[in-house]
């Protein structure tokens, strides 16, 4: 038959196997079976001492109980003592005489019910018992032979004090760790908690240790004792130590022995020794199972030579360990983690360990005052061997503190948010953005009060509390910026923070208006009968080329923010034919039926122009020109001009500029191919004449300069219109060099540029002559280069 095997340890009982084997045995004449269970096999003493002979043994109790009817004989009982192996096994320890057991011999007679029967045996180790070991019992139960029951104490450290001499120089203290355990049960630490307690490993180190000294006193003395425990974390897989700590404590009035009814015995307490484990280094969250190994130290001989004592290891439950350190993402927004409610032990995905992380707390890094204490919620978060964290999911969103409205500029761009997020994907806030100076809108095209801040939820924040990303908005808005007199409409927008830049969709259709389309319309379809001056209907505009844009049409639609924080456009208008007046010079009546495309990038223009431009005039006064008697009825000059190509090119500033011949213009005072200024009335005739002028460049000026430009200090903050029309064309002309020459910019009249106007070349040829009155002499002398000459009304 079966029947289980059960022994009984130090009070408790332990199942060594599902099953005893029923041996059988011819008693009496008959088959009768005996059947034996081990109910106890205690060690009734745990310590050995050489000073005393009648205490000196181990001493061993077996309880048992027998079943099967009739004497038993030919039963053995061997005990043995076991010692416990580096490897984790177990060896016989030699018994005094030199055998590894202790054999004894007994007969039993077992009623008709099962009957305990208990032994009590001492023996002596051959040699002193290693006190940094633990040790068992075993034994075995045999009749005949044949094996009825086995088993074995619990493991123990046993103390065997060897001194002999009551009054010896050591001290015979001894130690044994009994239980290593993490408090709580807690496995992890974060290197930047508030609670220092948290940073590290709290360990409970359950620990005992004895005296056996000056036993023939007539009392007992006392001593204090310094001890030391060496903390080391191991890795389960290869038994490697990866950090150690070493911690001290005092024990004070450790006694020699204590008096009891038996007689003297060594001094025994147990203590408590509770310490944090503070990681010296990152430890690796991803290394597998980690535990803590304990060993107890203390100095036992105070005179040459020292000797050193040292206990058994304890051990605590292998387990996963998860160290952060501190840094814990947020997307890609870093936070510093300074406490949480709970954590799981994890599990291994990867190169990584997915956690579970209960009421997270910290702030955000940089800046310590932005503190998040998200009770209640729940992150799903992975930790990496260097011990940060990312969080992978959350139960709910986070909230910042203080939930605050902060201003600030990003990429220029000034913008206004309210209170910050923390989100699986980052630092999220409400955003009002304010559009680069000069830049607004409206919802139809008749509005001249105009909008300049835009609206974006959830926008992304980096650590810096600066908003990044691109954020879209759908509508339908009339933009206007302000440098050009035109209106945008606009389907999209999409906003990239980091670079203060806003990229525009055009509308498909009717996207790009004149601003005073409806005013110019109604100017000019005034009948000219109803005007005093009929001229008046058409109102000289160098930007009057506008009214005729039809579609704005590059693929790269965008206003971005200067340094300065004003609106840097870059578009491309297509232009229908068009004809309008000059405002500087004035009155040259320009008609493209070609049309015309300008190009603008960074808010200067960067190409295009007006085309199928016929011939125009160009007039000027020649007279002196200051009113009163000297004025001569008639006295203006004038030429018709064709640009070359039938092509105006467009300047930085939006002006328009080409080469021009020049021809006759209308019968007047002046000979074709002549220009003069200085006319005196005295003598009736021009102080000074050029008579070679037949080809020219034609310069009408812009009618926008960048504020960079007054900020550099190119013209004065007042009178800039002054300045705009006063500045030149660099002579190094051609599509493409078409850059501003600025009144105090040096070298600034010496004929280096062209100025507003109709300039002539001069050839430095005998015949470009230039007739002059210098006092009452008329001379003539040659034309340089160096001159500029020009005229413009």
């Amino acid at each position: 038959m079966l029947s289980s095997l059960c022994l009984r340890l130090f009070g408790g009982c332990r199942v060594f196997g599902p099953a005893a084997v029923a041996y059988f045995m011819l008693a009496a004449g008959a088959w009768a079976s005996l059947v034996v269970e081990i109910d106890d096999l205690v060690l009734e003493r745990d310590y050995i001492l050489n000073s005393s002979p009648e205490v000196d043994g181990i001493v061993a109790r077996l309880d048992a109980t027998f079943s099967g009817a009739g004497w038993q004989t030919g039963l053995t009982i061997a005990y043995a003592l076991e010692r416990k192996t580096a490897a984790g096994g177990w060896e016989p320890v030699v018994l005094s005489g030199g055998a590894t057991a202790m054999v004894t011999s007994s007969s039993i007679l077992v009623g008709a019910t099962p009957q305990t029967h208990s032994w009590t045996v001492e023996f002596l180790p051959q040699s002193t018992l290693a006190m940094n070991t633990k040790h068992r019992l075993a034994v075995e139960i045999r009749q005949d032979g044949d094996l009825l029951a086995h088993g074995h104490s619990e493991e123990r450290v046993l103390f065997h004090f060897t001194n002999t001499v009551s009054n010896d120089d050591p001290y015979n203290i001894r130690t044994a760790v009994d239980a290593v355990t993490l408090v709580g049960g807690r496995r992890h630490a974060l290197d930047t908690a508030d609670d220092e307690t948290l940073r590290g490993f709290p360990l409970r180190i359950d620990w005992q240790y004895r005296r056996w000294d000056a036993f023939s006193a007539f009392l007992p003395s006392s001593v204090s004792r310094s001890f030391t425990a060496e903390v080391r974390l191991r890795r389960q897989s290869t038994g490697e130590t990866l950090q150690t700590r070493i911690f001290s404590k005092s024990i004070a009035a450790i006694p020699s022995f204590v008096t009891q009814p038996e007689g003297r015995r060594p001094f025994a307490a147990s203590d408590v020794w509770e310490v944090v484990f503070l990681p010296t280094g990152q430890i690796n969250p991803t290394l597998g199972d980690l535990f803590f190994e304990v060993t107890i130290r203390h100095v036992d001989k105070i005179t040459t030579p020292i000797e050193f004592f040292t206990s058994n290891p304890g051990f605590n439950q292998p387990g996963r360990f998860n160290h952060a350190n501190g840094t814990m993402f947020f997307g890609e927004t870093e936070t510093i983690l300074t406490g949480f409610a709970s954590i799981s032990a994890g599990v291994l995905i990867g190169s990584n360990v997915l956690l579970s992380i209960s009421g997270p707390q910290g702030y955000l890094a940089g800046a310590p005052d932005l503190t998040f204490n998200a009770a209640g919620v729940t992150a799903n978060a992975f930790i990496n061997s260097s011990g940060t964290i990312s969080v992978a999911g959350l139960t709910d969103s986070v909230q910042v503190h203080p939930f605050t409205v902060a201003a600030g500029t990003a990429g220029g761009l000034r913008f206004v948010r309210s209170g910050l997020t923390l989100t699986t994907a980052g630092l999220r806030a409400h955003v009002v953005a304010r559009l680069p100076q000069g830049l607004g809108y409206a919802a139809d095209e008749f509005t001249n009060v105009l909008a300049n801040t835009v609206v974006f939820e959830n926008v992304p924040f980096n650590s810096g509390q600066l908003p990044t990303g691109v954020h879209t908005l759908n509508g339908n808005w009339w933009f206007v910026e302000e440098t050009k007199p035109v209106r945008f409409r606009v389907s999209a927008l999409q906003w990239h923070a980091a670079q203060g830049r806003f990229d525009l969709t055009s509308a498909p259709v009717d996207n790009v208006r004149y601003v005073r389309a409806s005013e110019v319309a109604a100017l000019e379809a005034i009948p000219p009968g109803q005007l005093v001056d009929s001229a008046a209907r058409l109102k000289p505009s160098n930007a009057g080329f506008y009214k005729a844009v039809l579609d704005q049409s590059s693929a790269d639609f965008h206003i971005r923010t200067g340094n300065r924080g004003d609106a840097r456009l870059h578009a491309e208008l297509v232009i229908g034919a068009v004809e309008f007046t000059t405002h500087f010079p004035l009155r040259i009546e320009i008609s493209a039926v070609g049309g015309g495309l300008l190009t603008v990038s960074d808010d200067s223009v960067t190409g295009g122009g007006l085309f199928g431009i016929g011939e125009s005039a160009v007039d000027y006064r020649a007279d002196c020109g200051n009113g009163g008697a000297c004025v001569a009825p008639g006295v203006f000059g004038g030429f018709t001009i064709a640009p070359e190509a039938g092509t105006l090119f467009f300047t930085r500033d939006g002006g328009l500029t080409n080469r021009v011949s020049v021809g006759p213009a209308a019968p007047g005072f002046l000979n074709l191919g002549e220009i003069a200024w200085g006319y005196d009335c005295a003598t009736a005739q021009f102080t000074n004449v050029f008579s070679s002028a037949k080809n020219g460049v034609l310069l009408i000026s812009g009618h926008f300069a960048r504020g960079g430009d007054l900020s550099a200090g190119v013209y004065p903050e007042s009178g800039s219109m002054h300045a705009l029309h006063e500045s030149g064309l660099s002579r190094l002309f051609g599509p493409g060099i078409l850059s501003p020459v600025r009144p105090s910019q040096a070298g600034f009249g010496r004929a280096t540029y062209w100025a507003p106007g109709l300039n002539f070349t001069v050839s430095e040829q005998p015949s470009d002559l230039v007739r002059a009155i210098i006092g009452c002499e008329a001379v003539t002398y040659s034309a340089k280069p160096c001159n500029l000459l020009y005229v413009r009304a």
